[in-house]
């Protein structure tokens, strides 16, 4: 009898550690075989707009690839695929909806797919589809206009009442020749043509020609609550500079994510505050001079091609990057940058500015939503 007990207990501790090697293993230690490539991640749901973040783990075999140059993630979102930079492992999105992402792997010459895939549903959250609506206001001044300073008192009232919503840039034309003004800049007649400007001080919303203002604020409150009212954004723009005081160089990084498969082009503008000379009609003898466009970082009225022309996949971030070296004479400690995310509604014959934000000079801002 105790032969046969301990013959029966060999065998059930036999039974039992066999049991425990084959059941052992999980989704973090999948067991790839070699020349495999496996994905996984560590959550497959978020909030669009909200703090989560995805995080995939790539494994070519035993090899952990996640961050690798090597590797692509492939996202697949409305029907179409987009491969990611290189070492990308992490995803956000602001637009709800459902993304497949599989992996691609460059090893040497050989390009291996991932096995699997990987669903991502990212629901709706404060983010997504409610884009915080900063407007771009178009003013055109000139240092011998008697009538410019009354345009520059309604809208500095204007942003008081409204802090954030609106990005400001002054164009300054050559009006009367006996007072030539020193900040007018070659961009500025572009626009001043485009925009059949005859007559000083005139302003516009968005780079629509239809919403031509003067320096009436009730005028302007009207033209903007109008402008918040019929609509809405649907992409948002964030922005990265970089400023070289000993090269006077600007960088500027422009990010855009939409909510609609959309094309998109930019325009970035560099905006001097705080600059003191005569004004025709002021108070006072040195007036200051405020939100002065310095540079215009294209040649084009409606800025450049983004994502070389190409529709954007909602909720995938595309970049572009612009250059520029200072003035002698500009102060870079009183300069921001303006970027704006442009769209057509014709065609492609005009665009106007679906959104845009604004930073300080070697300065970030980030996309922005409504509370």
């Amino acid at each position: 009898m105790k032969t046969v007990l301990r013959y029966l207990l060999a065998a059930a501790a036999f039974t039992a550690a066999v049991c425990s090697a084959a059941c052992s293993g999980s989704d973090d230690d999948p067991g790839v075989p070699a020349g495999t490539l496996h994905i996984s991640a560590d959550r497959t749901a978020i909030t669009a707009g909200g703090p989560e973040a995805v995080t995939f783990r790539v494994m070519y075999g035993s090899s952990d690839v996640s961050r690798s140059e090597r590797m692509h993630l492939v996202q697949e979102f409305s029907g179409q695929a987009t491969e990611l930079d290189g070492g990308i492992n992490t995803f956000a999105a602001p637009a709800p909806g459902s993304y497949t992402f599989k992996a691609r792997y460059r090893d040497g010459e050989k390009v291996v797919e991932s096995e699997n895939s990987v669903v991502v549903t990212v629901s709706a959250g404060s983010g997504s589809g409610n884009y915080y609506r900063k407007l771009l206001f178009m003013q055109f001044t000139s240092v011998g206009c008697v009538n410019c300073p009354a345009m520059s008192t309604s809208l500095k009232a204007v942003q008081e009442e409204r802090p954030g919503r609106i990005a400001a840039a002054s164009f300054h034309l050559q009006y009367d020749p006996n007072y030539p003004d020193p900040m007018w800049i070659k961009a500025n007649d572009m626009y001043g043509q485009k925009f059949d400007v005859t007559g000083l001080p005139t302003g516009f919303l968005d780079l629509r020609p239809d919403v031509r203002m003067s320096s009436d604020k009730a005028a302007i409150d009207k033209a903007i609550a109008a402008a918040l009212t019929e609509n809405s954004a649907d992409c948002g723009v964030a922005l990265a500079t970089a400023y070289d005081a000993g090269s006077r160089e600007v960088k500027v990084e422009v990010k855009v994510t939409s909510d609609a498969a959309e094309t998109y082009r930019y325009l970035i503008l560099l905006v001097e505050d705080g600059i003191s000379y005569f004004q025709l009609g002021a108070d006072e003898a040195t007036y200051t001079h405020n939100n002065v466009v310095r540079a215009v970082l294209s040649s084009n009225v409606y800025g450049e091609r983004l994502n070389q022309g190409n529709a954007l996949q909602p909720g995938v971030e595309v970049k572009a990057s612009r250059s520029t070296t200072l003035g002698a004479s500009w102060n870079p400690a009183n300069m921001r940058i303006i970027a704006a995310a442009l769209a057509s509604q014709d065609g492609g014959v005009t665009f106007t500015c679906r959104n845009a934000n604004e930073c300080a000079l070697g300065g970030n801002a980030n996309y922005q939503y409504n509370e």
